[in-house]
């Protein structure tokens, strides 16, 4: 039922916040704002259940049992933390976080019908290519192994799994929905949250608002909703870091307190486990470090020492995965080197063209309507008109600015600079802002044009994702998984059929391996799958390819028709008919897919 997944992601949630809220009372932290308290709260707890999930993935005591009893245990603390430091409410302040505008108020409905939408496509299964073939396929095996280990069948077996780690703590408790919920729509939450702290920590509320809309609305966050990617926890994570540091960086020479700079490396520590990204952030921010020090012709050795020593000390957690990448593969982990991308000068502005307008810059994928929206190209500029710009708003642009150009020699998509994405939504509410200010008839007239955009952003996402595939009855449990699958995955001829994920799933042996040529998108099969595309060239007698089959596990073979003809596999010794004929007994055969028994 539904209604235990959400009563099961609420509580990981709330305790989560108590025991996070217990930390932030210990260093006795204090901020101005409520929606801060409850951001660093939540991504404190969320950090130490990410940590707490790495040493029982290592020692391999993964299960039900431990998921229940760490929840336990963060929900202990929690009301300990109650019990030591008793909140002090006042319920006549809650009126204080809604806002008095009428337009604020139709910004902040928008963004929770939008987060209403993201909450329902967790709530089923999701459809993702990526998720289907590597996120969720590691995190629901590192739950059922009980361990952290190499899944080699996964393509992102060597990512940093931080947020994998996430997703294993929801199969552990409940199943896939619990994961999505925790990996992406709460991580979609917190990240808004945190950017609305960040914004109103620099600026205003209203400015907060409407970044926070222009960010949350965006094409390629409302499809990543969609999905198991951990994207959106990264970048989460990379936002509180930002606005932790904010709250040094900006504070009075006597006011710093290297207490933020403690739990910006903490918060930057999970965040490069999730992500690998994260290390431009980090050099970004030393170098601000080190500006903001020497601005203060502050040259005492000890002062320098405390501020990067706070800062290193607890980001570095999240090197375990470069050090767990490089005892498998030898390598650091995966770099994007091997994707498409634009290059030269006019390239660049192909780029930002491309991912504003249509989705990714030229890849393997194509835009796939992943844009970020016209806002950024249309608003964002105006900054530079601007009279008596804040300084503020120089600082953060320029790390944008740096994170966008690095972009473009390493990545260009654009999940891979969400927490930039969002600062830059922030310049352009203030750009616009600043607008209604001098001019409110133009300041309004841009706001709508800001809502239209996003509603047609998400008239297009809700269609494909609540027209197209029939999403909300399988939401709600109006209908089942096997309803649910034998609707949408028609329109999906790269994944496997629901009669091959049934016959898949009904395998007697637990230890089943599949082979495939051109593998991917496996994991409602419920078991590993390999790729085997080698043909004649390789293996010129089918025995000896055979003989590597049998030396991987393989028991079975899935043929994808339309996959074999689209990546040009027909050639390969799975396809051979008579390989086939002499090899493999047939179990059942659908619309251009058959699941076979290796002899």
């Amino acid at each position: 039922m539904f209604i235990i997944d959400l009563l099961i992601t609420t509580v990981v949630i709330v305790s989560a916040w108590s025991a996070g809220r217990l930390i932030t009372n210990a260093l006795n932290i204090r901020t101005e704002s409520r929606v801060m308290d409850l951001v660093l709260s939540l991504g404190l707890g969320v950090g130490i259940f990410v940590y707490l999930q790495m040493i029982c993935g290592f020692v391999g005591w993964f299960s039900a049992l431990q998921a229940w009893l760490t929840l336990i245990c963060m929900s202990v603390l929690g009301v300990f933390g109650f019990i030591s430091y008793k909140p002090i409410i006042k319920f006549e302040r809650v009126s204080k976080l809604i806002p008095s505008s009428s337009l604020d108020r139709l910004i902040l409905l928008c963004i929770l019908v939008l987060s209403i939408l993201y909450l329902l496509v967790a709530l089923a299964p999701t459809l993702d290519g990526d998720s289907l073939a590597g996120y969720l396929v590691v995190a629901r095996d590192f739950a059922k192994e009980g361990r952290v280990f190499s899944a080699t069948y996964a393509y992102t077996n060597l990512f940093p799994a931080n947020g994998q780690l996430i997703a294993a703590l929801g199969f552990s408790l409940k199943g896939q929905i619990v994961a999505q919920l925790l990996t992406v729509w709460f991580m979609g939450v917190l990240g808004a949250l945190g950017l609305y702290s960040l914004g109103t920590k620099l600026f205003n509320s209203r400015i907060s608002l409407i970044g926070v809309l222009a960010w949350y609305s965006m094409a390629s966050v409302a499809v990543l909703s969609a999905s198991a990617k951990v994207d959106l926890a990264w970048a989460a994570f990379e936002i509180i870091s930002i606005l932790a540091f904010t709250q040094w960086y900006f504070a009075g020479r006597k006011q710093r307190d290297s207490r933020w700079l403690l739990i910006t490396g903490l918060f930057l520590g999970v965040a490069f486990g999730i992500k690998h990204a994260t290390t431009f952030t980090a050099i970004l921010l030393a170098i601000a470090l080190t500006y903001r020090l020497y601005s203060d012709n502050n040259m005492s050795l000890k002062a320098w020492s405390i501020s990067f020593s706070s800062i290193v000390l607890f980001a570095l957690p999240g090197l375990v995965w470069v050090i767990r990448s490089l005892v498998i593969s030898g390598s650091l982990g995966f770099a994007g080197s091997d994707l498409a991308g634009e290059t030269g000068f006019s390239g660049l502005f192909t780029y930002l063209w491309d991912m504003s307008m249509l989705g990714n810059s030229n890849s393997i994928e194509g835009p796939n309507g992943k844009s970020i929206g016209p806002i950024f190209l249309s608003i964002l500029p105006c900054v530079i008109l601007l009279k008596n710009v804040d300084n503020k708003v120089w600082h953060i642009s320029l790390y944008s600015l740096s994170m966008l150009l690095i972009s473009f020699f390493v990545v260009q998509r654009a999940r891979h600079i969400l927490p930039a994405l969002g600062l830059m939504s922030l310049i352009a509410g203030y750009v616009i802002h600043r607008l209604s200010v001098s001019s409110p008839k133009i300041g309004s007239f841009i706001i709508t044009l800001v809502l239209a955009a996003s509603l047609v952003a998400t008239a297009t996402w809700t269609y494909k994702n609540f027209v197209s595939i029939e999403t909300v009855q399988r939401s709600l449990n109006i209908i089942d998984d096997r309803e649910y699958f034998t609707r949408n995955l028609e329109n999906f001829n790269r994944y496997p059929g629901w009669e091959i994920i049934r016959a898949s799933n009904d395998l007697i042996s637990e230890q089943a391996v599949i082979a495939s040529p051109g593998a991917s998108n496996g994991f409602y099969l419920n078991r590993p799958l390999l790729s085997f595309a080698q043909t004649e060239k390789e293996y010129a007698v089918s025995s000896g390819f055979v003989e590597i089959l049998k030396q991987n596990d393989v028991t079975h073979v899935y043929i994808n028709e339309f996959v074999v003809n689209e990546r040009g596999h027909e050639l390969a010794w799975l396809v051979n008919e008579d390989f086939q004929d002499q090899y493999l007994l047939e179990i059942i055969c659908s619309r251009g897919q058959c699941l076979y028994e290796l002899r």
